[in-house]
């Protein structure tokens, strides 16, 4: 699950945390009012936003270890900056695949 937010939006919020001493070593809750969407209503939304029907597909989340190993491995070897851009991108994936977004308890600063 996850609570979108605008990139203005978490732009102004961490300058604010820069500029706010109060703020810093703080946990502090970020997101809407809205309610979590679950990934499948994330995915319908993208999919509404470029006018296609919805296409998933269900993978074992080893798929990404060994993707992101594979790429890493080619990276070291040829010291490729694209396949450790590849790699990264896919160590963020997996980390958006499997990670719950939305804070279980809520926590104030």
């Amino acid at each position: 699950r996850c609570n979108p937010i605008a990139e203005s939006d978490l732009a102004t919020f961490l300058i604010d945390c820069i500029k706010e001493p109060s703020r810093r070593n703080q946990v502090i809750n970020l997101g809407g009012p809205d309610m979590p969407m679950t990934k499948i209503e994330q995915g319908e939304m993208l999919f509404r936003a470029i006018g296609k029907e919805p296409n998933y597909s269900n993978l074992p989340v080893w798929i990404f270890d060994v993707s992101i190993d594979v790429l890493q491995f080619l990276a070291d070897i040829f010291k490729s900056e694209q396949l450790e851009n590849a790699a990264e991108l896919g160590r963020i994936g997996k980390y958006y695949a499997v990670e719950d977004m939305v804070e279980k308890e809520k926590r104030y600063g």
